[in-house]
């Protein structure tokens, strides 16, 4: 997607949506009343404009970039109802029996990723290794690891469906590609290049028809490239994919030189250059934790990797197995990160078409400083630095920098300031290297290895500071507040040694740290040593007894703009950035002939702006379209999010010039009726030919958001997270969370105003390490005090929800949460806290959701329709001889939901039509049925019941005639037959081991252990089945079992249970980690009963773990856990009730 200026000004009062009657509205209409009330002020504004020009096609949709590395971690984990909507085409796991992870082998997990639709398998070979990064025991070691790695592929069934990546990242690993010294870089490329060669031959050699992929450095190069293809070219040795990773948030950064859309025309490049054709291109790993569940995040990303039509398999991996980078919650929860992917796959069947964006930025901002203005790093603009003029400190030896600075803490590695040219070569200051060590003030022209340092014992304390170094000959000093702090005399480095430097910031390092967390004010550079006095001077007045900084003089006293002038007169003037491009508005956009429909996803951006589709052809849409525009926004990276919440669904007549525009904004997301853009949001428009049918009015209850950061906090410390420099530190909402709340005071306190009195839903967002549940304790307006119980997360900032319901009065109201209270005590454990969301309860009952079948993903033999006037949404399908439609249904919760099938089908009155299907098994008894003559559109119900979160309803066609379907629509249950069966675990048979334990948090107090290592050791109970059939058996458990853990993986462990029913051969089904033995979830599975009693039997029988005799050192021989998790309670029910 190109980013280009355009000089059109769309006011809102002329937006192109023309006056409509009955079938259509003006462009008043499309925004929420909120909205119009503020249209007046923003008749001057420039309004940022995404526009999608459906006349110009870019290619088919690829739709490859939804895989993860390591995002499946056993057979059912994730489940196929989360693997099967996403289309994904490929995902990268670990080698038979590889110690890098516990689990995760590729040939354990292909049967559910190639049965869900995926098309092939990367293998990280090195993944034999147990250490991160891998031990390094010899080439001859690590070929005997590939020829089992090759041995066991090879003799698979998927042998054609796996990809080989002998190297991981060997720019860093094992060969040291990136090193910046020439002679090293020459020597050690050759040592690899011989390697690759040895290992590429022994694959293809003993593996017919083998596939391989490299060299997957974890940056691109050209040099490294460049020098790659022509030896593989020359020796034979080309991969079948050319793969690298995208991790850092610069990868989206247009000015940066690892900017992703730059490396891929280079490596193009680099190809042309050497007569190689177009090899396919996977970047198998891309992202940072900040990116990764966000849908704003994840849209910039995904939309440069369609628009050059790579492959992206996938998502990197940051922390645990069996996530699918982390939009998985539990095993068959949906989070955000998941709709917007399934928003992504729902493309599949189109042509890419070409998205401009006006050019968006971030408007520059003082904050008041220690006289007149200061600069904020993260102050309104929470990613501004300020970048001087190359070459600033040319020719200084001496020389003294002094500034104000306004630091809020907690960081380490920030920077006061950072002069250089990059990693090698600089020279910074940062207020806090973490531990026993302080401020710290390095110089080096051979990288952190050959730094000369100042380091004090204390960092830089909070509020106004005055902070200065100077350097004299070899002395180097720091200066807090006029009084020295540290000092050494063996500096032999100084300024000129660095040269041009250019790369020379003031709260930006050269490295991915974060942004500095403050203000600075008042920044001087002198070209000598100040003396004492005259840094004491400094605290009095801005230029003190000194005159000013005589190289350059920074006071950031200027109302507004990107410019900080330099007061030295030098010209050294200096620019307020931000980092361009991240966190930028960006898109997808397909055209779909067949469904004659358009697809946009957009986000990434907090600003208003308008999606104005040009060339809307009236032979595929008529005059008028049908206009859905939905949003799906960060649920947190641990919690589970419903499907995408429509915003506006209406028809909306074409504009003269063919184009329809569609504001995105207005929609009141945070409550306060301000034209709010979810930057953490990804926006879905769908446009289908309008002007039939009915639409349903979108009503939304009132809801509101409320960040920690921005609350009262008492005894508590506010920490910043996911930033485009800290990009690998998790997403927070606003950028930060509170914690350290563990003392007796600690509390955070909101005030809240709501429009009127009642019940209201608090979401709390939030994380807990402590390992068990932990607690704060609740109040309204300070009464009605109450614990809230808080599960463990996988770490402080890996963020989750609990619900509580609340009683407010209209207009303001206090809402704290704390540590104690003077009648409950003090709560168990602690957690950080994140943001707090208020939602009305109206009391109409549980939530109908409706699923429109035009929008369904369907296969086989299939027309659209939108000529009806009686249907619902856009249009409706048609399936003809066995073709069938997948509606993904979302469940709040194991139960019982009505569905609602909304058809038509010619046919003898009671013929079937239709056979409903639920997780692709078809439900006996559940079959459409031709109805009697009267109405077009008939309805049929179905109670069926859905496991919480995904749900694969199908319905196939099966009668002579076609079969027309309009919507499914899904509500959960509160009346009538549900008949649920529940069993204690503690009060079935025990046998051998299993023994009864007790936990506060499981069902009754009480939960069952010490179940596995064979089938004697086991847990035996009857249910009574009124109908033979299936049933869902829910289990509810806990399991934390993990291996030894690396630096940055949790090395979480799935445990199997096997089930028998009535004496048949076991099923083996896997329980995922629940981060605690204190966390209980549920998963349901099918099982067959009689009618009668039966018995199930459950245990954990080794002999039916999969096992790896004879792998090679270090290696995972055994597969499997010995033992079954902590068993709580069991649920069984029907899944149809007639």
């Amino acid at each position: 997607m190109a980013t280009v200026h355009r000089s059109r000004k769309l006011p809102w009062s002329t937006v192109s949506l023309s006056a409509l009657s009955a079938t259509a509205l003006t462009v008043g209409a499309l925004l929420p009343t909120s909205a119009q009330d503020q249209d007046a002020t923003a008749q001057d504004q420039d309004v940022q404009e995404l526009v999608v020009d459906l006349g110009e096609r870019t290619g088919e949709f690829r739709g490859a970039a939804s895989g993860a590395l390591y995002g499946l971690s056993d057979e059912g984990v994730p489940s196929d109802n989360t693997l099967e909507p996403l289309r994904m085409t490929t995902v990268n796991q670990k080698p038979p029996a590889g110690a890098q992870h516990p689990n995760g082998d590729a040939l354990v997990v292909a049967d559910s990723f190639f049965r869900t639709g995926g098309e092939y398998i990367q293998i990280n070979v090195q993944d034999m290794y147990a250490q991160w990064t891998y031990e390094d025991l010899g080439f001859d070691d690590y070929m005997e690891k590939l020829a089992w790695v090759v041995d066991q592929v090879s003799n698979s069934s998927y042998a054609d469906r796996i990809v080989y990546v002998p190297f991981n990242e060997p720019d860093g690993i094992w060969y040291n590609l990136g090193t910046g010294n020439q002679a090293a870089y020459e020597q050690n490329m050759a040592t690899f290049l011989s390697h690759w060669k040895t290992a590429v031959e022994y694959i293809r050699e003993h593996h017919e028809g083998a596939r391989v992929m490299g060299t997957n450095d974890a940056t691109f190069r050209t040099r490294n490239y460049g020098d790659f293809l022509t030896f593989a070219r020359d020796n034979d040795v080309l991969p079948d994919f050319v793969s690298w990773h995208q991790l850092h948030s610069d990868s989206l950064d247009s000015s940066s030189p690892n900017y992703f859309r730059d490396n891929y025309e280079e490596y193009r490049a680099l190809e042309q250059e050497r007569g190689i054709d177009p090899i396919p291109i996977n970047i198998n790993e891309y992202g940072g934790n900040r990116d990764l569940t966000v849908p704003g995040q994840l849209v910039q990303w995904t939309s440069m990797l369609e628009e050059k039509k790579v492959d992206a398999g996938g998502k990197a991996y940051w922390t645990a197995a069996g996530l699918l980078g982390g939009d998985v919650v539990e095993t068959n929860k949906p989070g955000a990160g998941w709709w917007f992917y399934k928003m992504y796959a729902d493309m599949h069947g189109g042509d890419t078409v070409t998205v401009e964006t006006t050019e968006g930025g971030h408007a520059v901002s003082r904050v008041p400083g220690q006289f007149g203005n200061a600069i904020a790093p993260q102050g309104p603009e929470p990613n501004q630095y300020v970048e001087m003029p190359d070459g600033v400190l040319n020719e200084l030896t001496d020389m003294t920098i002094a500034t104000w600075v306004n630091w809020n803490g907690n960081q380490n590695w920030s920077r006061i300031f950072d002069f250089g040219s990059g990693t090698s070569v600089n020279m910074f200051l940062t207020p806090d290297v973490g531990g026993p060590d302080g401020l710290r003030l390095a110089i080096t022209t051979n990288g952190a290895g050959g730094e000369q340092r100042v380091t004090s014992s204390e960092a830089l304390p909070s509020g106004w500071q005055h902070v200065a170094v100077t350097l004299q000959g070899d002395t180097a000093t720091i200066w807090l507040n006029g009084e020295e702090l540290a000092s050494s005399d063996n500096v032999t480095l100084d300024p000129a040694d660095l040269g041009t430097t250019t790369q020379n910031y003031i709260g930006r390092s050269q490295y991915s740290d974060p942004l500095f967390n403050g203000a600075v004010d008042e920044f001087q550079i002198y070209d000598r040593a100040l003396t004492q006095d005259e840094i004491a001077s400094l605290l009095d007045s801005p230029g003190g007894t000194t005159g000013g900084g005589n190289v350059a003089w920074y006071q950031f006293d200027e109302t507004g703009g990107a410019a900080a002038l330099d007061s030295s007169g030098n010209g050294n003037d200096a620019t307020i950035a931000t980092v361009a491009g991240v966190d930028a508005l960006e898109a997808i956009a397909v055209i779909d002939d067949e469904r004659r429909q358009a697809r946009i996803v957009a986000g990434g951006t907090a600003d208003p702006f308008d999606v104005v589709v040009e060339n809307v052809d009236p032979e595929t849409f008529g005059d008028t379209v049908h206009v859905r525009l939905a949003a799906s926004t960060w649920s947190g990276q641990n919690s589970d999010a419903p499907p995408p919440e429509v915003l506006l669904e209406e028809d909306v007549a074409v504009d003269d010039d063919g184009s329809v525009t569609v504001p995105v904004r207005g929609h009141d997301v945070h409550g306060d009726g301000g034209t709010n853009v979810d930057r953490m949001a990804a926006y879905e428009i769908v446009l289908s030919p309008g002007g039939t049918g009915r639409r349903e009015t979108v009503d939304r209850p009132w809801r509101a958001a409320y960040e920690a950061e921005d609350a009262t906090i008492t005894a508590g410390q506010v920490n910043t997270r996911g930033t485009p420099q800290n990009w690998n530190a998790p997403a927070a909402s606003g950028n930060q969370d509170v914690g350290a709340l563990d003392q007796p005071d600690s509390a955070v306190t909101f005030d809240v105003e709501v429009p009127e009195a009642g019940e209201y839903r608090l979401s709390i967002m939030y994380a807990n390490q402590t390992g068990q549940p932990s607690q704060q304790i609740l109040t309204v307006n300070g009464d009605d005090a109450q614990f809230v119980d808080y599960q463990a997360t996988m770490n402080w900032a890996w963020r989750t929800r609990t619900d509580v319901v609340v009683e407010l009065d209209q207009g303001n109201n206090e809402i704290r949460l704390a540590k104690s209270h003077p009648d409950l005590g003090t709560a168990e454990g602690q957690a950080t806290l994140d943001r707090i969301d208020l939602e009305r309860i109206t009391g109409d009952g549980p939530v109908t959701r409706h699923y429109e079948a035009e929008l369904a993903q369907y296969d086989g033999a299939v027309e659209l329709g939108y000529d009806h006037p009686q249907q619902s949404g856009a249009g409706h399908i048609s399936l003809r001889r066995g073709a069938e439609s997948t509606f993904v249904v979302y469940a709040e919760q194991d139960g019982y939901y009505d569905l609602d099938f909304r058809y038509s089908a010619p046919g003898r009155p009671g013929s079937e039509v239709g056979q409903i299907s639920l997780d692709r098994r078809p439900v006996e008894g559940a079959m459409l049925r031709a109805a009697p003559g009267g109405e077009f559109w008939h309805t049929q119900t179905e109670r069926l019941f859905l496991s919480a979160g995904v749900n694969r309803v199908t319905v196939e066609q099966t009668g002579r005639a076609p079969l027309r379907l309009d919507h499914v629509s899904a509500t959960r249950a509160t009346s009538g037959s549900m008949p649920v069966q529940e069993v204690e675990a503690e009060a079935a048979m025990l046998s051998g081991s299993a023994e009864v334990e007790s936990h506060g948090y499981a069902s009754g107090g009480e939960y069952v252990g010490s179940v596995g290592q064979g089938p004697d050791n086991r847990v035996t109970f009857d249910v009574e089945a009124e109908e033979a059939g299936e049933h869902l058996l829910v289990v509810h458990y806990a399991n934390d079992e993990r291996d030894t853990g690396h630096p940055y993986n949790a090395d979480i462990i799935s445990r199997p249970i096997d089930i028998s029913v009535n004496g048949d051969e076991p099923t083996r089904h896997w329980f995922k980690n629940t981060w605690s033995w204190g966390n209980w979830w549920a998963r349901g599975v099918p099982v067959t009963l009689q009618e009668g009693t039966n018995t199930l039997v459950l245990y954990n029988d080794p002999a039916q773990s999969a096992t790896a005799e004879g792998c090679p050192s270090p290696c995972m021989p055994v597969l499997d856990s010995e033992w079954a998790p902590y068993l709580d309670k069991f649920e069984i029910a029907p899944i149809r009730i007639p």
